[in-house]
């Protein structure tokens, strides 16, 4: 494949790794939505030198980060009716604070 020709979706990839003992992340990636997503937070990234269309960035360890899928919460009907009526509170409160402004 030429360097001027875009990969197809399943042929894009993205690639995080860390050594042990280091405190920064290497990513490596050639998807346009994480080099978009990357060069807007960190600048753009250096060019591979194994492959042209792969970029790369070191980033610090704290930049990187894995969540677990966030799970619904079960309310009762008379937690949510309590939560209802809270948020009603402030949102009047806010009203009143904007009209008298």
């Amino acid at each position: 494949m030429s360097a001027n020709q875009p990969r197809s979706r399943p042929e894009q990839e993205t690639i995080i790794s860390r050594a042990g003992d280091k405190q920064e992340w290497e990513v490596c990636t050639n998807d346009r939505r994480v080099v978009t997503k990357l060069t807007k937070l960190h600048g753009p990234g250096m060019a591979d030198y194994q492959c042209s269309d792969i970029q790369r960035w070191t980033l610090p360890a704290e930049c990187v980060g894995f969540r677990a899928k966030s799970k619904p919460r079960a309310m009762t009907d008379e937690q949510r009716q309590a939560a209802s009526d809270r948020m009603a509170r402030v949102n009047a409160d806010r009203k009143s604070k904007e009209s008298s402004v």
